[in-house]
């Protein structure tokens, strides 16, 4: 079994952001992510429904070694926080049998 170290952004935001987070994402060298819709939720920038597409809010999933993480978190404080709303979640993480994630 191995074992690769890797960080995991879990990046939260308005469904109106997708296309240029993903763009941020792919250029800050990311692998791949996973995108999923959250519906509805409360917090400091009000309520959401995701009853219309304004509304909508998404969470991206990265898992990605350490060098593109600190890219990616540069360039969302850089262009989206705080005015967005974007919430970003960093955790460690052991990936098991990645042989496909970068290293660097």
């Amino acid at each position: 079994m191995t074992l690769t170290q890797a960080r995991v952004l879990t990046i939260i935001a308005e469904s109106v952001f997708e296309s240029k987070l993903v763009d941020l994402i792919e250029r800050a060298g990311a692998p791949g992510y996973s995108i999923e819709e959250v519906g509805r939720g409360r917090g400091r920038h009000g309520s959401r429904a995701g009853t219309i597409e304004s509304e909508r809010i998404i969470k991206f999933f990265v898992v990605v070694p350490q060098h593109v993480a600190d890219s990616i978190l540069h360039e969302l404080t850089r262009s989206f926080l705080p005015e967005h709303g974007v919430k970003v979640l960093l955790q460690n993480a052991e990936v098991m049998n990645w042989t496909t994630m970068p290293v660097g």
